[in-house]
């Protein structure tokens, strides 16, 4: 009795399994393949493909996170850079109020990338215009030497 119960449970609780992780096999093998850019940092701003076309500005970065193979950005006008791909959106709303804390308004997984996180960071701080304070600032700490 118990083995004809299984019999007819399997299929019901297997189909919708086989089909959520036989998607997310496809988008990282259709990822695997991918050579376009992932990420793109020049002066006119930060592009990462998997949270949307629109470019952050650099200036408008208020912090950078390094975390376990993602670096974090979080930007001083979130509604001014909001994530446009659907699987993120979805990452963002299933983690609720933590999302910003956590993620940051955009992220970067750079393990995936052939560029470590140093290099990113340091990329994004040569290619950001520095404001006239900073600019000042470096003066007098280089006057000082």
């Amino acid at each position: 009795m118990a083995l004809l119960a299984l019999k007819t449970v399997g299929p019901v609780l297997g189909s919708p399994a086989l089909v959520f992780f036989g998607g997310i096999a496809a988008a990282h093998a259709i990822r695997l393949f991918d050579r376009r850019p992932q990420v793109i940092i020049d002066g006119g701003g930060l592009y990462i493909r998997s949270h949307g076309e629109k470019r952050i500005a650099l200036r408008s970065i208020k912090s950078l996170h390094a975390d376990w193979g993602r670096l974090s950005v979080t930007v001083h006008k979130p509604a001014m850079y909001p994530i446009e791909r659907f699987h993120r959106r979805m990452i963002y709303r299933v983690n609720g109020s933590a999302a910003r804390g956590f993620f940051g308004d955009a992220w970067i997984f750079t393990m995936f990338l052939d560029q470590p996180q140093t290099a990113i960071v340091e990329a994004i701080r040569a290619h950001r215009p520095q404001t006239e304070f900073e600019r000042q600032l470096e003066e007098r700490i280089a006057g000082t030497r």
